[in-house]
């Protein structure tokens, strides 16, 4: 579904990107982890062209986002939903004029359509009677539900999730992890998530890839990666400040 080949991403003096190879299948959930600052967003914005690699190739269902002249990166959008880290909704909107905000820029649906859709997607994420609750209203774990629901609006091949768990408490953070794994089984969706919650990366992940120093330089299954011996992996995984990883 997703194939990135040799990426190199360089931003004012840091060389964020150093050569990442990394495909990711149809239907699976893969999850990126690195410390803070390795670039782990810096690569989901390439995946839908926000930000353009200084060389190499992405390919999004055999499509080349970054070479090919012909292709229109608003077409290849579309094939996306975004959750973003701090869900990013739009203050000044209801919870119905978010979730359906995309429907009405790209389908030009009626009001009445898109608030059917709006109900039905909120249902999927665990939510009914907020749709005109605006968004100061709702805890951090309903905006975040919201977030997903409004992702998930276009129904997209593909979902990116940047640090989903983030600023949750344990139990909206579980609640979140389920969402993502059965959202996954029942709209057949590709995952990508970021994130450094390692115990949400064991339970939701098919396969995990480790970033680091510019390159995914380990990826496999969860289960292999719980039990590695990789010494980076290991300290990340540990949470040392002793190891090979200089802070």
């Amino acid at each position: 579904m997703i194939e990135i080949i040799d990426l190199h991403k360089k931003l004012g003096e840091n060389d964020v990107l150093t050569g990442v190879n990394l495909s990711i299948k149809k239907g699976e959930t893969l999850t990126i982890m690195g410390q803070s600052g390795c670039g782990k967003s810096v690569l989901l914005k390439h995946l839908v062209g926000i930000l353009k690699p200084d060389k190499g190739t992405i390919k999004i269902d055999g499509i080349d986002i970054v070479n090919d002249k012909r292709i229109r990166l608003s077409d290849i959008r579309k094939k996306f939903g975004v959750l973003f880290q701090n869900s990013a909704l739009f203050d000044s909107m209801t919870v119905w004029e978010n979730i359906g905000f995309m429907l009405k820029e790209h389908k030009k649906l009626p009001d009445s359509k898109i608030k059917k859709i709006v109900t039905e997607k909120l249902a999927l994420v665990g939510l009914k009677d907020i749709e005109d609750k605006s968004p100061h209203e709702l805890s951090g774990g309903m905006q975040k539900r919201v977030a997903l629901a409004r992702a998930i609006s276009m129904e997209p091949e593909i979902v990116l999730y940047d640090e989903p768990t983030t600023g949750l408490d344990p139990i909206m953070a579980e609640i979140i992890n389920e969402l993502i794994i059965s959202l996954s089984k029942k709209l057949s969706i590709t995952s990508v998530v970021v994130t450094h919650d390692i115990r949400s990366a064991y339970e939701i992940s098919d396969r995990i890839a480790f970033l680091y120093g510019g390159k995914i330089t380990q990826l496999g299954l969860k289960e292999d990666i719980k039990h590695t011996t990789d010494p980076k992996l290991r300290q990340f995984l540990d949470g040392s400040a002793t190891g090979p990883i200089k802070l």
